[in-house]
């Protein structure tokens, strides 16, 4: 068994295992995510937005199955949010949904600036000038 940092890789594993598996039946139920695990640890909040994200045709399904369950949705929903935002792109992040993002402006830019930095189009330089380090 492998341990990272006092985690358990095995049980995450497993996790992700249980939640591929899980999501060949179909999209679930908030009651079939809530048998799945609850959320409450970061293995099981994992599975639930990889099997939420599996089983959605698109960003708002995905987002919204993650979060009507009553475990720890606010993490499987901003989880299943991260998967699938790079799945489907911002483009398919609902317009109202961004309208109320406290600081949207910022956390655009920043990810553009990601990409720009993780695809090579902008400098070591002109990241560190933009995000300076202390």
């Amino acid at each position: 068994m492998l341990h990272i940092g006092g985690t358990n890789v095995s049980r995450k594993a497993n996790a992700i295992d249980t939640a591929r598996a899980f999501a060949k039946k179909g999209a679930p139920s908030p009651e079939e995510l809530e048998s799945l695990v609850g959320g409450w640890t970061a293995e099981e909040a994992l599975a639930i937005a990889i099997c939420c994200a599996l089983t959605a045709s698109n960003f708002k399904e995905g987002v919204v199955r993650a979060v009507n369950h009553s475990g720890d949705s606010d993490s499987t929903g901003a989880i299943a949010g991260g998967i699938l935002g790079a799945l489907y792109g911002v483009a398919e992040i609902p317009r109202d949904w961004l309208q109320q993002l406290e600081l949207c402006t910022a956390i655009e830019r920043i990810a553009l600036d990601i990409d720009a930095i993780t695809s090579g189009r902008m400098s070591s330089d002109e990241a560190w000038n933009a995000y300076p380090g202390w």
